[in-house]
């Protein structure tokens, strides 16, 4: 949900992901779990990135918590009625609003995997690089 502040989601650039992939495979870590991850950002601060490269992209506001919170009150209480999953419950505003990070350490110590620049990954994604 793009408005929901501080709203950050770990990122990994499909190119980085493969790599990771590639790496334990040829290192036959078979049965191993690694969290890979290029980074951090909310969703607006992935469409202001993404609006610097092409400007028809759009930057959605962000709304205050409160507000987000009543919202999300009320597409459950709809939900409930109509049968149908809201578009976000509070459970994924919770998780979404504690900034909780993982880190990779696992990865870079094990397969020598080290994560893309943002940037670069967004450059790839709109073929700028």
């Amino acid at each position: 949900m793009p408005s929901v502040p501080p709203g950050k989601f770990p990122l990994v650039h499909v190119n980085s992901l493969a790599d990771a992939v590639q790496r334990a495979i040829e290192k036959e870590l078979f049965g191993e779990s690694f969290i890979i991850s290029d980074g951090y950002l909310s969703l607006r601060e992935l469409a202001i990135h993404c609006h610097k490269l092409d400007s028809a992209t759009y930057v959605p506001i962000e709304l205050p918590l409160p507000v987000i919170s009543a919202s999300v009150g009320i597409m459950e209480f709809i939900s409930f009625f109509s049968k149908s999953p809201p578009l976000i419950s509070r459970v994924q505003v919770k998780y979404v609003t504690q900034g909780l990070e993982v880190t990779c350490k696992k990865a870079n110590t094990y397969l020598g995997w080290r994560e893309m620049e943002i940037s670069v990954g967004i450059e790839r994604m709109f073929g700028k690089v």
